[in-house]
Formats: structure tokens, sequence, C-alpha cells
């Protein structure tokens, strides 16, 4: 299996050198295929929130439903806060609350509201793999903010495929490479990446895919 350090090194330069100069910073995106995997079956599903080593140089969006003194210290660390008060009057307007729930990375939700959250954004946020985060009121809400700024969210859903974005065209080839090691460390504990892989691509944004497996 062609997936040591220098083939992932390798893929990653060629992806960069490939890409055209733009008037963005583009993506370095990772695609993972796998083969043998029923995903009409639950277990083979997969909805999981990774901490990656080295930050995306892009901004995650964070925003945190809370009252009182966890709003306050979120708000405090930079994040966007929600009144939980207001999230049945944002859902009763289907088209806003499906651009609200678009803006946003990761929700953050106080413990006691999660209830509500469910009831009313749920239908929106679920089919977006956005699983709101359960948060204690008195918990370190600034560490789990620090936190979420590193992580991605890996979904495997209806298909065996997995996108999920590795870094930025502008970060050290061996902080994307990590990243990547990161996220197949982990499918390696849920899947036998020896015998259920089937592809391994990465791409800029705007770029041709390069094939690192097989």
């Amino acid at each position: 299996m062609s997936l040591g350090e220098e083939a992932l090194k390798n893929a990653v330069e060629e992806a960069k050198k490939n890409s055209k100069e733009r008037n963005f910073t583009e993506s370095i995106d990772l695609t993972v295929v796998l083969k043998g995997v029923d995903m009409r079956k639950t277990t083979n599903r997969l909805s999981q929130i990774l901490e990656l080593p080295y930050k995306l140089n892009k901004k995650v969006e964070i925003c945190v439903v809370a009252k009182g003194d966890l709003a306050l210290r979120a708000k405090k660390a930079g994040v966007f806060t929600l009144d939980p008060d207001e999230i049945s009057s944002l859902a009763s307007n289907p088209r806003k609350a499906k651009e609200f729930v678009k803006k946003f990375n990761f929700f953050i939700v106080q413990s006691n509201f999660m209830p509500t959250i469910g009831k009313y954004l749920g239908r929106f946020l679920g089919p977006r793999g956005k699983t709101p985060i359960p948060f204690p009121p008195t918990g370190d809400i600034e560490k789990r903010i620090e936190s979420l700024r590193k992580s991605v969210n890996l979904s495997l859903k209806k298909q065996p495929v997995l996108h999920v974005p590795v870094g930025t065209k502008n970060m050290k080839t061996e902080e994307i490479v990590k990243n990547i090691k990161a996220v197949l460390s982990l499918l390696s504990t849920k899947f036998d990446l020896k015998h259920n892989l089937r592809t391994v691509l990465v791409k800029t944004t705007m770029g041709k895919p390069v094939k690192i497996y097989p």
C-alpha cells in the first residue's frame, strides 16, 4: 500500500504545483473511497470530529448556543453566540435556518438546551453532518473552541466516500501530510484499509486530483 510519508508528500507537492494562482487561498482536500463496505449497516457509518495535528490556515466558524456565563465566555473567545430563545423563531423560516446552519462548521450547545436545538434545528443540521456538541455550563469553553479550530468533521453516510479538508495551499507540505496521516489513522480504527481501500486522492479546491493510492 503506497501510503507512506514520501508518497503522501509527493502527491501534496504535485497538487500544489498543478494548481494555478488564485485570488483566494485554496484548500487541500483529501478524498478516500472505500470498497466492500455496506453503508446500509449503521456500524459502517461515520460521523466524528477529528482534531488535526496542524490548524488549517482558514477560519473555522463556530456557533455556541448558550445563556449566561457560558455565552459570555464564548463571546469573549471570539465566536458567534445564539440565545436559545431565538431558536424557534429562526427555525420558523426554513430558508433562513438553512443559510444560518450553512455558515458554521461546528455547533456547541449548552447541554440543557440540546432538546431545544434538536426539536427546531435538527432537520437542518442532520443532513449536513453537523451534529450539535453538548457542553456543560461550567466547562472550559475556551479550550473546546481552540480544539475545534484545529478540527474537521469526518462523515460517511450513504456512500463509502469521505471528503475532508486537510490543509491549505500556503501550509507546509509536512504539516498537510501529518494531517492526512491523522485522518487515515482514524479510518484504520474502523475499517481494514488493506482490504477496504479503493482510492485515495488529494487536490486543491480548483485543481486536478492527484492519486495517492493505488
